[in-house]
């Protein structure tokens, strides 16, 4: 353990730091502003090419985000005006809800 740890100290000393975060991965040259900084970038492009995926991608993704956001600020707008008002009112629905389900269940015999 000694002895690796001695050789590890004495190669470490020669290592040079990197002058710049992009020195690792771009050899030195400087990434302009379309560079793709992300392995993952571009991978929609490719996905579209496939004939299948590129249509469905074409005429729903839009669509789909847009009502995915309209849901969730839905959502958020409920939560919100619950746990904006008297902190009895959103008590007095968890118990309702509560009572519900238990009534659901023994109807159903779940």
């Amino acid at each position: 353990f000694v002895l690796i740890t001695a050789l590890f100290l004495l190669i470490r000393g020669n290592m040079h730091r990197a002058a710049s975060p992009y020195d690792l991965s771009f050899c030195g040259e400087v990434p302009t502003a379309d560079t793709p900084l992300h392995y993952g970038a571009g991978m929609g492009r490719e996905l579209r090419r496939v004939p299948l995926i590129g249509w469905i991608l074409r005429h729903t993704t839009t669509g789909f985000y847009a009502g995915l956001t309209r849901q969730t600020q839905a959502a958020a707008g409920v939560i919100g005006t619950l746990y904006g008002s008297n902190p009895q009112t959103w008590l007095l629905l968890a118990v309702l809800i509560f009572a519900v389900t238990l009534t659901i269940q023994s109807v159903t015999g779940a």
